[in-house]
């Protein structure tokens, strides 16, 4: 599920040399996000390039996610952290 004006980004500029503004130094290599199964993004949530976010998790209304979400994680916040277990009998380890 996707709430309204949630954001997926696969690309960012590149920073690398300030010798060159930042505008004219290009796009980075694009970088797959990845979504499982059943994972609710609520409203107005920003997903990173790179980011694998697990099944069955839920990203909190304007979280931003910039690291791997474990499955049937309940995360919130800029940077997003993950909060609760939706499933607290199965294994889990942060990702």
């Amino acid at each position: 599920m996707m709430g309204p004006e949630v954001v997926i980004h696969t690309q960012s500029h590149r920073h690398d040399r300030p010798d060159i503004p930042m505008c004219q130094q290009g796009e980075k290599v694009t970088q797959a996000v990845i979504i499982e199964d059943d994972v609710w993004l609520c409203d107005r949530a920003i997903v990173l390039p790179g980011v694998r976010i697990g099944r069955g998790s839920i990203i909190g209304a304007g979280a931003v996610v910039a690291v791997n979400i474990a499955p049937f994680s309940v995360v919130v916040g800029n940077p997003a952290k993950i909060v609760k277990r939706r499933c607290p009998s199965k294994a889990f380890s942060p990702a």
